[in-house]
């Protein structure tokens, strides 16, 4: 018993002593959570995600010598003096594959997205292909659909700027999944023109507007119901274009009648449209459609 006390007192000063000045902790005491984790890995990116940059990358070198200067990157990024000096840190003015993909990633982080580079101007279109090349060429997660990121490359490529990812999504994703599938990739085929001009020719002008591009009216599916349904319009266009049944530019009563059917109605369309006529001519202009909705004259 003596024995026991003695070498108590002489190894319990011996490892407190260990432990204040970091020396070594014995093997049982050393399976502590924080000596179980591992170091911390390397940001993983997808194959999907570095396809995407190396694309991005190509857009903005438009003289295609491996580096973007600073008049590439304030074509095609906006960038400032500023800017383009902070994303090249080594000053050598090129913005190399390797800092366009940090200056990506660091985008990516803070903001959530990065907008896709511009073109140079006067660059080519991008050929015409069918709706299953398309989804080819720009299904880079190769999961059979084009995403909102492929999307937009895409109607950057084709040049078309004035419509956005999210505009093409409300209008042809027709079962809401968030992507295009080969079904809806062929609506969007319609409205990216050929890169030759005889072949643009062959096919009369592009779409310029959204009431063009998907202003298009389509018969309802109505099944065994045998009484005639109003023709549809599925795109994001205005209010005043779902009225404006025959497009003539104004709103008429047989326009109203047409829309309602196969509904009675205790409210006929002639009297609403009476009612806001403002100016008697038995038609309801768009001018005096924004009026009835609130819009003041001026707006």
């Amino acid at each position: 018993m003596r024995s026991l006390t003695i070498l108590a007192t002489i190894l319990l000063p011996a490892l407190a002593f260990a432990l204040q000045d970091g020396g070594s902790i014995p093997a049982a005491a050393a399976g502590t959570p924080e000596a179980d984790q591992p170091p911390p890995a390397e940001l993983t990116i997808s194959p999907h995600t570095e396809e995407l940059i190396k694309r991005q990358f190509a857009t903005c070198d438009h003289d295609g010598n491996g580096w973007v200067s600073f008049r590439e990157a304030r074509g095609s990024l906006h960038f400032d003096r500023g800017k383009y000096q902070y994303h090249d840190p080594d000053r050598d003015g090129r913005l190399l594959p390797s800092e366009y993909r940090n200056y990506f990633l660091d985008t990516l982080g803070r903001v959530g997205s990065v907008t896709p580079p511009l073109p140079a101007k006067g660059a080519l279109r991008a050929p015409q292909r069918t709706p299953e090349q398309l989804r080819s060429a720009y299904d880079l997660s190769s999961d059979g659909a084009l995403d909102q990121t492929e999307l937009a490359q895409l109607l950057l490529d084709y040049q078309r700027l004035d419509l956005s990812a999210d505009q093409a999504l409300v209008a042809l994703d027709r079962n809401s999944s968030g992507k295009l599938e080969a079904e809806e990739i062929a609506g969007l085929s319609g409205i990216l023109g050929p890169q030759g001009a005889g072949d643009a020719a062959d096919e009369g002008p592009l779409p310029t507007t959204i009431l063009e591009l998907f202003g298009v009216q389509e018969p309802r599916n109505t099944g065994s119901v045998t009484a005639p349904n109003p023709d549809q319009v599925i795109g994001p266009v205005p209010p005043f274009a779902r009225l404006d049944v025959d497009r003539d530019g104004r709103i008429s009563a047989a326009d109203l009648e047409q829309l309602q059917r196969p509904l009675q109605l205790p409210v006929r369309a002639k009297a609403v449209l009476a009612t806001l006529d403002l100016d008697g001519d038995g038609y309801l202009s768009e001018i005096e459609f924004r009026q009835a909705l609130g819009a003041t004259p001026a707006d």
